[in-house]
């Protein structure tokens, strides 16, 4: 009898450390479970996070081969130690090392400017046509999924929806939005909002706004209201729990933004540029409280820190692809509502910031246009933090997120995902950061050197082989002949 209890005992401990080792930490400390990163949107971290001079790229993920243009990709969650993000048909998880740990097939393919969110243990995934998969983190299985939205036109002709706006969640429901666009014009027509019950996926209500939908948009959800904008150019409070329009708010334009909660008020951008400071009181009533031009337009939601607004935009109208017009950083004094700074940016800055505030604020995001890279606003300037190389250099509209070791991630329309952290002492000639000298480095090195690529802040430390203060093509010689193995003699 001893001897099958412990053997009993020993299969009991091995299956348990089986499960640690291979069952992805779901639940338990998410750190970023909504497309700005809580109910309230507000994209603020306090833990450091790496600064433009010292900062690395710490691994890079494939998601799709840049000229796939039919593959989707998410905007990424992080949960407990994984990154949660969907590539077309399936659902990724990768690790903190950037290994994909699982791959979990969905349903059908996911749509444009798909934002996912986590709700307990549960992944939720809107799909293309509008319906939501909800997956177990933990295994990959499907727990319920929703119907497509279709609805009818006043001729009785179908109208498909999308949902291309971030999903809430209270803790009880998730709030959907949808959108419709004319099949002529591409001009959203209509959406609806959808109470779904998180844990089984059951209608709960539905608002039809016949006005414009929701594109690009989110809300906020507080105090059992919710606070969402729309492409009607109206702030709306719903009821909660009975999907009631308790009050609206007509703003300037139409809204692509999401609604951010932060220091008792609530925020906002509309399309024209304009940034919108807002109250909502304990029956519902809105009331707008304060507003400030700062963009030609703008599609970024603003981050909320220490009195201060940060959030970018399009400095000016352009119709030159050749010569795309400059972005707009922005930084808005609260308590008098003026624009305190306006910075240019390298391209649109169409993506939402990402706000640190550990040892001074700074601000991280993305712009739309070569070379995709990462920058950030230190108080003072607008600085590069990460410049992709090669064919990683793309587009991006792709807002950054972080995780609580000091990493960045992001992704650009190169189909590849880029995780940034605080640089670690690296081997002269390791041009990639990957730990290995490579003939990989030698031909990047190469690239810089006849300027075909930008060169990083780092590189004269990484990449001046003759140390003579200079990257040219007799440093990528010598490290090409270091790669092979070859430590002298004759020419190569």
């Amino acid at each position: 009898m001893k001897k099958i209890s412990k053997s009993l005992l020993s299969v009991f401990l091995c299956l348990l450390f089986v499960m640690l080792c291979v069952v992805p930490a779901a639940g338990a400390g998410d750190d970023w479970g909504s497309f700005r990163g809580s109910a309230d949107n507000n994209a603020v971290v306090d833990f450091s996070l790496p600064l433009p001079a010292e900062a690395m790229l710490a691994y890079r993920f494939s998601l799709k081969d840049a000229d796939d243009w039919a593959t989707n990709i998410s905007e990424p969650l992080l949960s407990g130690s994984s990154l949660v993000i969907a590539v077309g048909d399936e659902l990724l998880v990768l690790d903190r090392q950037g290994k994909a740990a699982y791959r979990y097939a969905l349903a059908s393919a996911i749509g444009y400017n798909c934002r996912l969110a986590l709700a307990g243990e549960l992944v939720i995934v809107p799909l293309a046509d509008a319906s939501v998969q909800a997956i177990r983190f933990a295994d990959g299985e499907t727990v319920w999924q929703t119907e497509p939205v279709v609805t009818m036109d006043e001729n009785g002709a179908a109208q498909y929806h999308s949902i291309q706006s971030a999903i809430a969640f209270d803790g009880e429901s998730l709030y959907i939005p949808t959108v419709c666009f004319d099949v002529a014009t591409y001009a959203p027509v209509r959406g609806e909002l959808l109470c779904v019950n998180a844990q089984n996926g059951e209608m709960r209500w539905q608002y039809d706004n016949t006005d414009g939908g929701y594109n690009w948009n989110g809300a906020a959800v507080r105090d059992g209201k919710v606070i969402l904008a729309g492409q009607d150019g109206n702030v709306s409070v719903f009821d909660a729990k009975t999907g009631s329009l308790l009050s609206s708010l007509s703003l300037s334009a139409p809204v692509s933004a999401v609604v951010t909660y932060a220091e008792g008020a609530y925020y906002t951008v509309a399309s024209d540029g304009v940034f919108y400071q807002f109250t909502v009181d304990g029956d519902g009533r809105i009331a707008q409280t304060g507003s400030v031009a700062f963009a030609y337009s703008s599609t970024s939601s603003p981050a909320i820190s220490g009195g201060k607004a940060y959030v970018g935009g399009l400095w000016e109208a352009s119709l030159d692809w050749s010569n795309p017009a400059k972005g707009v950083f922005a930084v808005i004094d609260l308590a008098s509502m003026t624009l305190e700074k306006k910075l240019e940016a390298p391209a649109e800055v169409k993506a939402s910031p990402l706000v640190c505030t550990e040892n001074g604020t700074r601000a991280y995001f993305t712009c739309n246009n070569y070379p995709g890279a990462l920058y950030c606003y230190d108080g003072k300037a607008v600085d590069e933090v990460y410049v992709p190389t090669g064919s990683d250099q793309n587009y991006c509209i792709a807002s950054p997120i972080a995780s609580d070791d000091g990493a960045v991630y992001y992704w650009n329309d190169s189909g590849a995902l880029f995780a940034v952290k605080k640089s670690e002492p690296a081997a002269p000639g390791d041009i990639d950061a990957d730990g290995e000298i490579t003939t990989s480095d030698a031909r990047l090195l190469l690239r810089m050197a006849v300027h075909l690529d930008k060169m990083p802040q780092q590189i004269l430390s990484l990449g001046d082989i003759n140390k003579d203060g200079a990257i040219t093509t007799a440093d990528a010689r010598l490290l090409l002949r270091q790669a092979i193995g070859l430590d002298g003699g004759g020419v190569l």
